[in-house]
């Protein structure tokens, strides 16, 4: 979620020999939420916050298989790496970011380059506690609908369009990008708001947090 600041430094080849497969325009695609292989939330590709340190993510992106080696970047105080993903298509140009505090792995921020559907999420994971829905860009006339599951550390966004009727969650909506953290409460997440798209603050929780409803129409609060 968080932008990187351009005064960056690109990781050096001598620094990360990633696989050749990750430098290819056309790599794997990481399925893992969908499958739960290798591991479920919090975990993913066996990164765990809360456990997994800042030298063992280096050590994942140097093997991975799903990183796209050229575009990785890590700021210089080494709170976040950003990169993109090795595919080329749908998140090819989409960043995904680990995030670190005392070099112990906190945030993990996806982009789906796979159609996850929001019936998906719900069959494998059952029922957000909470969500928000509020408007997002004017021009494309979306949603940004972010549903909340503290007790898997786990949050999901989706892809949500106005109609003629109004905005909808369909089974069929998709699900475009996840964040995993360590387990926590609903309150727990005013903590991660910097890093996970929840109201930073507990009165803006209580206006904007939405019970769910199951599918059907949403109201939009701002």
């Amino acid at each position: 979620m968080r932008r990187v600041l351009r005064a960056i430094f690109l990781l050096s080849v001598v620094t990360l020999a990633a696989p050749l497969a990750s430098c290819s325009l056309q790599g794997p695609v990481d399925k893992s939420l969908l499958t739960g292989k290798p591991c479920q939330p919090p975990c993913w590709q066996r990164l765990v916050p809360g456990v997994s340190t800042q030298e063992e993510v280096l050590g994942y992106i140097k093997r991975s298989y799903y990183v796209g080696y050229h575009s990785v970047y890590l700021q210089g105080d080494t709170t976040y790496i950003e990169w993109q993903s090795t595919q080329s298509g749908r998140g090819g140009a989409t960043w995904n970011g680990f995030e670190f505090k005392s070099r112990l792995l906190t945030v993990i921020s996806i982009y789906l380059d796979y159609e996850l559907t929001l019936q998906h999420l719900v069959q494998g994971y059952g029922a957000p506690e909470k969500f928000t829905a509020y408007p997002g860009d004017p021009h494309t006339m979306n949603a940004d609908v972010n549903l909340f599951y503290p007790a898997l550390g786990l949050a999901a966004r989706l892809e949500s369009s106005l109609s003629d009727r109004g905005y909808e969650l369909r089974p069929d909506t998709r699900v475009v990008r996840v964040w995993y953290f360590q387990p926590t409460s609903l309150d727990g997440l005013l903590d991660l708001a910097d890093s996970v798209p929840f109201p930073h603050n507990k009165e803006a929780a209580q206006t904007m947090l939405q019970d769910w409803q199951g599918y059907g129409f949403i109201q939009l609060i701002p």
